[in-house]
């Protein structure tokens, strides 16, 4: 398995620890703070905007070399 498909999993991975955080903070301490409700809400927008599987499907460099026809430029771009 390659590092795009285990990429895939770090999100939810975040989201999982932060999210059971926050269950033993109510657990322990009876009640939901302010603050963990801003930052969950934050968090899982920025899970939402980060996860890997929600651009589509990845392009190798075989398969964008097959798609372009000839005399084609073929750009390549890593966002961040």
């Amino acid at each position: 398995m390659d590092a795009v498909h285990r990429n895939r999993w770090l999100p939810l991975l975040v989201l999982a620890i932060v999210a059971g955080t926050m269950v033993v903070n109510v657990v322990t301490t009876g009640s939901l703070g302010v603050f963990d409700v801003v930052f969950g809400l934050v968090l899982g927008a920025f899970v939402w905007w980060s996860w890997p599987g929600r651009s589509g499907t990845h392009v190798d460099h075989r398969q964008a070399q097959q798609a372009a026809a000839d005399g084609d430029v073929v750009v390549y771009w890593r966002p961040g």
